[in-house]
């Protein structure tokens, strides 16, 4: 049993570090399409492989978890009757509170979870740089909903005022940063159908 023990902590820490690992590459990794056009990869592995060990590891991370719960049963019982009253603790309620937080911060965007977000997102569409000056490409990868007002303007050579004629005429918000993907929410239509809006005015 004690044995048992030492290779379910080995496997948790390699599953931890190794979560860690491929969790940051994929955090920074271009998105789908992009990383398969650029051949993107990290040590030999491209992004469909870093995604597959992520998620292995994290099921293997959730078996060792268990595992471990199983082999120090009587510890962790023992652990909570001591601790009964710690359930309407300060700690406790304290705790529950900030993860709640945590999430709806997260679901909200609201700083710094949003910030976050923002950040990973920023590294992501960085690698897309040279390919958004395409539109060409962009229309193979469907990368138009990563694009901004400012990367359509700048592929379709429009002036200032043909922008704003635009955002009077759809009813669009004067953000020359706006992401196509939220311009295509809000008005229902796809990320193509908003660039299109712009297309037919160059």
């Amino acid at each position: 049993m004690h044995k048992f023990r030492k290779y379910i902590s080995l496997f948790l820490f390699y599953t931890l570090l190794i979560g860690m690992v491929s969790g940051v590459l994929l955090y920074i990794a271009p998105h789908g399409k992009v990383a398969t056009y650029l051949n993107w990869t990290i040590i030999g592995l491209d992004k469909h492989q870093w995604a597959d060990i992520h998620t292995v590891f994290g099921f293997i991370m959730i078996i060792a978890g268990f595992l471990h719960l199983y082999f120090n049963w009587h510890a962790f019982v023992g652990y909570i009757k001591s601790k009964a009253s710690a359930i309407i603790s300060i700690p406790f309620l304290i705790v529950s509170f900030i993860t709640i937080l945590v999430i709806a911060g997260t679901l909200y965007k609201v700083p710094p979870f949003g910030t976050i977000i923002d950040a990973g997102e920023y590294f992501k569409s960085s690698w897309e740089s040279e390919i958004k000056k395409d539109p060409k490409i962009v229309k193979q990868i469907g990368g138009y909903g990563r694009m901004s007002l400012s990367d359509i303007q700048k592929n379709l050579n429009l002036s200032d005022k043909q922008m704003e004629k635009i955002f009077i005429q759809h009813g669009i918000e004067n953000d020359i940063n706006q992401k196509i993907r939220d311009i295509a929410s809000q008005k229902g239509l796809s990320p193509y159908k908003v660039y299109e809006l712009f297309e037919e005015e160059e």
